[in-house]
């Protein structure tokens, strides 16, 4: 029997600085680690009425599965429709084979209401999720909503994404402000604090810019500034600040594991997160930092933060830094979901 695991690669250098094509490539790597073998992919073009198409490029990249193996599908596979429910389907067909599915979106909750029946009982990306064995979800407040949603399939918790990081770090020494890092443009910000906001990798609105408490900062790449973050707090995406995309995407960000929390740990760095946020409790539990409702409750949130405090946060930080840095929610995770599809072991499954 073998394991395997999807992965989505760039066609180019410029594809594979992506989120989701970096993403998926540390998860691929971590189960690489457990012994799992890669069905490697890339985004294909004008396959809407190609049936053969699909049908020869699916069976090319999964010919090496074989009966009683294991495959794990990164979901979405970030394909046309047609194409993800047709490689779905061809794995089902194998015999006793095991799918478990580690989701990294929801694509329903993008742009459909909350509740809506017709939704939770036709939708695409409800019925694909509902054929899987186990579902490695991003966290609890995520497979709740999934049980609201009617999809009733044995699920496994994330907690965490990953992010790898081998490099220097620097001593974390308190001062009042905070660093927010995105890969979308800002286009508006309702804050104002005094607390100054660094805005690093992205394109900021002139009005944003503009606010006498942001900096803007471009040019660092993500490890290079994961090095450089020396004092002050990194700040998970709040409803205060829009970007331009899909205006569900903040709303649904409640439910998904940010990899900018991630960045944060990996660099040691205490964090702020909304109270919306799925790791809300988890960040005032362990205390990774702050939990605030509003940005602009952040003045009177660090005035109660002294130097002491601050160092116990980065102290606390320190086994989260480990463990993000070297791959182990996602190996946890997987190694939770084989042995439930495996053993029938559901001490993990949340």
């Amino acid at each position: 029997m073998t394991n395997w695991i999807t992965r989505f690669n760039g066609r180019m250098e410029s594809e594979n600085q992506q989120t989701t094509v970096q993403i998926s490539a540390n998860v691929a790597k971590a189960a690489q680690e457990l012994g799992f073998q890669e069905l490697n992919y890339v985004p294909f073009d004008n396959l809407g009425e190609q049936p053969a198409r699909r049908r020869s490029l699916i069976e090319t990249i999964l010919r090496p599965v074989q009966p009683r193996d294991l495959v794990v599908v990164q979901f979405p596979l970030w394909e046309q429709l047609d194409f993800q429910a047709e490689f779905i389907d061809y794995l089902k067909r194998i015999k006793q084979i095991k799918v478990i599915a580690l989701v990294h979106e929801v694509p329903t909750w993008l742009y459909a209401d909350d509740g809506d029946r017709s939704v939770i009982q036709n939708d695409f990306w409800f019925t694909q999720l509902r054929k899987f064995d186990l579902l490695v979800v991003a966290n609890e407040k995520q497979a709740r909503r999934l049980v609201k949603d009617e999809i009733d399939i044995p699920m496994v918790s994330l907690q965490l994404w990953d992010y790898p990081y081998a490099g220097p770090l620097q001593e974390k020494q308190f001062r009042k402000q905070l660093h927010y890092i995105s890969d979308q443009a800002v286009t508006a910000l309702d804050y104002r604090g005094s607390t100054p906001i660094m805005f690093y990798n992205t394109e900021v609105d002139e009005k944003v810019a503009n606010n006498p408490s942001v900096k803007h900062i471009v040019g660092l790449a993500r490890d290079n500034l994961i090095a450089e973050l020396a004092d002050g707090f990194g700040l998970v995406n709040t409803v205060n600040i829009t970007e331009a995309t899909n205006p569900n995407v903040v709303r649904n960000s409640q439910y998904n594991d940010p990899i900018e929390l991630s960045m944060y740990l990996a660099a040691g760095m205490p964090v702020v997160v909304p109270d919306s946020n799925a790791h809300a409790q988890l960040v005032k539990h362990h205390h990774l930092g702050l939990v605030i409702h509003d940005l602009n409750e952040i003045d009177e949130a660090l005035s109660h933060v002294t130097i002491a405090d601050y160092q116990e946060m980065v102290a606390a930080i320190e086994p989260w830094q480990k463990a993000v840095s070297t791959r182990y929610f996602v190996k946890r995770a997987l190694m939770a979901g084989m042995r439930k599809v495996n053993l029938g072991f559901d001490n993990f499954l949340i």
